[in-house]
């Protein structure tokens, strides 16, 4: 991407024309959207000059002015002159990732050890209750009743007795 943007800034410099970018070329050059580049020009944070078509051409001092390049391409810069420091860093990366899933694997044995447990006492109740039921049932099962000895009946008239 740098080449292709460094090619066409070498043909418009051989055209005998200051080196100028356009619109896309120049958010490709400080890896923004064109939309913000456009937006900083409307503002008036960045001066173009527009040719007979109506695009826009940046000079490439002032678009870095506005949009310093050290910030925008500095993942690229140590990309290209470390190799070293890029994979120490993705060795740090993954140490810190292998750590994070050997706590989610201990939190996950944890969690599924508590719910055994729980429920191995939740079954032991269960049954203690049946047990406790059965018995308290045995307990007040209706008894039979002894009969009282039946009494004669008495008349409720006295005429006619002894």
């Amino acid at each position: 991407m740098q080449r292709r943007i460094a090619r066409a800034m070498m043909r418009r410099a051989s055209r005998g024309k200051a080196m100028q970018y356009t619109v896309a070329e120049a958010a490709q050059a400080i890896g923004k959207s064109k939309a913000m580049v456009l937006r900083a020009i409307a503002k008036g944070r960045l001066s173009a000059s527009r040719n007979e078509a109506g695009m826009f051409h940046l000079d490439p001092a002032e678009l870095h002015r506005v949009f310093p390049m050290g910030a925008a391409n500095s993942s690229d810069v140590t990309h290209a002159t470390s190799d070293d420091v890029t994979r120490s860093d993705v060795a740090a990366r993954l140490t810190a990732a292998e750590a994070r899933i050997a706590e989610t694997q201990e939190s996950a044995r944890l969690r599924d050890d508590t719910i055994v447990d729980l429920r191995r006492r939740l079954d032991d109740e269960a049954a203690e209750r049946r047990r406790l039921t059965a018995l308290l049932a045995d307990l007040r099962a209706p008894q039979p009743q002894p009969t009282p000895p039946v009494a004669p009946r008495r008349r409720w008239w006295r005429f006619g007795r002894s």
